[in-house]
Order: structure tokens, then C-alpha cells, then sequence
């Protein structure tokens, strides 16, 4: 459940996972696209993919964001996800229709980092292109 999350502790499980791999390629939706670009931050990996990222703006007063408990809208909203350069070629796939991960979120992230973004007619869970997804993100490879 959310509120049993740490951010800290779900990175460093990641990094054990991916060890000394050096062609990883982290794929992360709306959470888990937070996870993986904060994991690329402190180990390198060769390409993210993230949709629908819940990668909260420096600006955003997270106090203002309901459904999500205060200690891990805290631990997630990271001023250096916009400050320093992530090493890694990012992709964000956007939801046009997402109602839960504002788009503005996703391009205010994409031009901090000079990430590619795609925009896609669909909703938080990529419903209408969720059966077309390994192609896409095959394609962006």
C-alpha cells in the first residue's frame, strides 16, 4: 500500500536488481516512472521509458494533491530531477486525456532533461493503446 512505501528503500531494490548490467532499459508508468528516473539519477542506465510519470515540478505544492499520503508526496517530489541531467536517453509517453499526473508535470520534466515527449490520445493507464505498447516502446528503441 502507498503509505508503506519508501521511495530510498524501492531505488536501492531496483539498483540490486539491475547489479552491473550495463544495457539496462527501465520502463516505469505514472510511480514507477518516478522510481526509474530516480534510480537513473544515481545509476546510470541506457535508456528510460516512462509513461505517464508522477514526477512532481518543484513548484507544485504537494500539500494541494489529494488520493496520495504527505510523507510520500514528500519523498517524491525531488527538486534534482530537474536541476542535474539524467545520463540516460529518456522517452515520455503522455496520456493527452490522463486525469490523475497532470501533462504539464510531463513536459516541465521532458524540458528539464531534454527528453523526447509522445503524445498519445488516452488516458493515466494508457487504456486505448495498452494492447500496443510493446510496439511502441520497441519503436523507440
Amino acid at each position: 500500500p502507498p503509505e508503506d512505501l519508501v521511495i530510498k528503500d524501492c531505488i536501492d531494490r531496483i539498483i540490486e536488481t539491475i547489479n552491473e548490467d550495463q544495457q539496462v532499459k527501465l520502463i516505469g508508468s505514472s510511480l514507477g516512472g518516478l522510481l526509474a528516473a530516480k534510480t537513473a539519477q544515481v545509476r546510470p542506465v541506457s535508456h528510460l521509458i516512462l509513461i505517464n510519470p508522477a514526477i512532481i515540478p518543484p513548484y507544485m505544492d504537494v500539500s494541494t494533491i489529494d488520493d496520495m499520503p504527505d510523507r510520500i508526496l514528500k519523498e517524491m517530489k525531488d527538486e534534482q530531477l530537474f536541476l542535474s541531467k539524467i545520463s540516460s536517453r529518456i522517452d515520455i509517453l503522455v496520456g493527452s486525456n490522463d486525469d490523475l499526473v497532470p501533462n504539464e508535470w510531463s513536459i516541465e520534466f521532458a524540458r528539464a532533461q531534454e527528453a523526447s515527449l509522445h503524445f498519445y490520445h488516452d488516458d493515466h493507464r494508457f487504456s486505448k493503446n495498452l494492447m500496443k505498447l510493446p510496439d511502441i516502446i520497441t519503436g523507440l528503441s
